[in-house]
């Protein structure tokens, strides 16, 4: 595997978390707040592809992929009344995942001013019983609590949702804003909050485990996780349900450069998870990762990424891996279709564009 794509890939935040930040609109400090029209800067660009999709659109009313990349494009600019029936249109044309049900919900909340009323309510619960593990639904579910006055039934949700985030997660930091200010609000002191921490037993990997490795040098994250990392491996050999053990087992094995493993405990969490669309990204990732440079990917790696593309169309590493899929598979124009949407997504001033329009010029002209 080359390093150029080794750093697109082992990154993982860098492409999904542009999508994630554009999808998860509840991030900043406090509750989702209205959104004025005022408060959106215009966007030539976002308004010339809106058209561009709505023209399809004409052609092509059933297809729930245009209809769920306008949904996203009002979103991005702030037009989330728009959003909402467009949405709807991509779900009743068959986008029915978790992803596109809890965006569905999230784009009425904005805009009914930041209120979940019941009918995105109704999406968000659409979406855990696609993904019991969605962040997106379940974040506003507690919301929903708190806006019921149910201030620590709240609490103890966003806490088990920030425990089981992801360090670079794109809404761990304002979900912890969130969790302090509820807290204080409760007069509670944010850093005792029981149950928070992201640790599970004292002998296996926590989240700050994780981010403290991300930091260190090959031989330290050893030092820190290896031992860890094995007692986690040998009590899932006795718990193999446990959905969340096998992601952390996935992520420290990554860390610690053991890509056997990794891919071997994201192949259970798919197994676990069938829905889970982050958990069918890591698996894809860890494939590459596991692959030799200048040999054909296995098909274990199509298959994964055309998993992504099902659950979530919109999905930027399925575009990404997709392109990679075609590619090795010699079908240039699929690839070069694949990357140049990802390349339309993604936002103007994105370090990834320049990676995305290499691989595009090294297609060559070849369709």
């Amino acid at each position: 595997m080359n390093l150029r794509l080794k750093k697109l890939t082992t990154a993982g935040a860098g492409i999904i978390a542009v999508l994630a930040i554009a999808a998860y609109l509840w991030l900043g400090s406090g509750a989702p707040q209205p959104v004025e029209p005022t408060a959106i800067t215009p966007n030539p660009a976002l308004d010339q592809q809106a058209n561009e999709i709505k023209k399809q659109l004409e052609s092509a009313p059933a297809d729930a992929a245009l209809w769920q990349g306008l949904a996203r494009t009002y979103v991005l600019q702030g037009k989330f009344a728009d959003a909402v029936p467009a949405y709807k249109s991509a779900i009743d044309n068959g986008a029915d995942g978790a992803a596109v049900q809890s965006a569905y919900g999230e784009a009425q909340v904005m805009a009914a001013a930041g209120q979940v009323t019941e009918p995105a309510l109704a999406a968000f619960q659409a979406a855990l019983t696609k993904d019991a593990a969605e962040p997106r639904a379940r974040y506003y579910l507690a919301l929903s609590d708190a806006q019921n006055g149910k201030l620590h039934e709240a609490l103890d949700q966003w806490i088990k949702l920030e425990n089981e985030s992801v360090a670079d997660a794109p809404w761990r930091k304002s979900l912890s804003a969130r969790i302090d200010q509820t807290a204080n609000t409760l007069g509670l002191d944010p850093k005792n909050l029981p149950g928070r921490g992201g640790a599970g037993p004292a002998n296996e990997p926590s989240i700050k485990d994780l981010t403290a490795a991300a930091r260190l040098t090959p031989a330290e994250r050893i030092a820190l996780l290896a031992e860890k990392t094995q007692t986690l491996a040998a009590r899932l050999k006795h718990e193999p349900d446990d959905l969340q053990g096998w992601k952390m087992l996935g992520r420290a094995a990554m860390l610690l450069g053991d890509h056997p493993q990794s891919l071997a405990a994201w192949l259970q969490a798919t197994k676990l998870a069938p829905a889970d669309s982050d958990a069918w990204v890591h698996y894809a990732e860890a494939i590459l990762a596991n692959s030799e440079s200048g040999q054909k990917l296995p098909p274990e790696f199509a298959a994964a990424t055309q998993r992504v593309r099902e659950l979530d169309p919109q999905s930027l590493e399925g575009m990404f891996f997709g392109g990679l899929a075609e590619q090795d598979a010699g079908n240039i124009a699929a690839a070069r279709s694949l990357w140049e949407q990802l390349l339309r997504e993604l936002p103007a001033d994105s370090p990834q564009r320049t990676e995305i329009q290499q691989r595009l010029d090294g297609l060559g002209g070849g369709g």
